[in-house]
C-alpha cells in the first residue's frame, strides 16, 4: 500500500467528495452531485428519486435520513455507492484525471462527523474510543481509480 495518504477530501481533493458539485445521470435522472444521487437510490419508487435532481448535497442528505429504505438498501448501499462513483468519473473526465493523478496515494473519506462506514472521522471521542473506520467511500473511489488507470493504460496501448 502507498505511503502518501490524501486523508481529508476538501481543497484541491474537494472533487474527490459526493458534495462536490458535477452532473451524474443515473436511469435517466441527473443529479447535481453524487450524494444527491446516492441518496436518491435510497427511494422505493422510482419516481421519487426525481426530487433529489435539484437539491444541493447537504439538503440532498437530510432528505434521505427521513425517507423509508427501499427493500435491501443496507445490503445494496456499497454497490449502489460505487455505481454512482463510476457515473460521476465516467461522466466528467476532468474528474476523472484528477482521480488518475492521485497515483497510488491512499484515499481515506477523513471526517469529524462519526461516519465510520464510508470514512474514518477523527473527533476526539472516536479517536479515544479506538474507532476504526471502514473507509467504504475511499476503497470504492481507489477501486474506480484502479479501472480507470487500466482503460488510460489499454487506450494509450491502443494508440502505439
Amino acid at each position: 500500500m502507498s505511503k502518501v495518504q490524501i486523508t481529508a477530501f476538501t481543497g484541491e481533493y474537494y472533487f474527490l467528495s459526493n458534495y462536490c458539485a458535477c452532473p451524474i445521470t443515473i436511469d435517466g435522472l441527473t443529479y447535481r452531485s453524487a450524494e444527491a444521487a446516492f441518496q436518491a437510490a435510497k427511494c422505493n419508487v422510482p419516481i421519487d428519486r426525481a426530487a433529489f435532481c435539484t437539491v444541493p448535497p447537504n439538503v440532498a442528505k437530510a432528505i434521505g435520513r427521513k425517507i423509508k429504505l427501499r427493500d435491501g438498501w443496507e445490503k445494496e448501499r456499497d454497490g449502489i455507492m460505487a455505481d454512482v462513483i463510476h457515473a460521476k468519473f465516467s461522466q466528467n473526465p476532468g474528474f476523472a484525471q484528477a482521480l488518475i493523478d492521485t497515483g497510488d496515494a491512499e484515499l481515506i473519506e477523513g471526517n469529524t462527523w462519526n461516519d465510520n462506514y464510508w470514512g474514518v472521522c477523527g473527533c476526539a471521542r472516536c479517536r479515544s474510543e479506538g474507532t476504526k473506520g471502514l473507509n467504504k467511500l475511499g476503497q470504492i473511489l481507489m477501486a474506480e481509480r484502479k479501472a480507470l488507470m487500466a482503460t488510460h493504460a489499454a487506450a494509450v496501448t491502443e494508440e502505439a
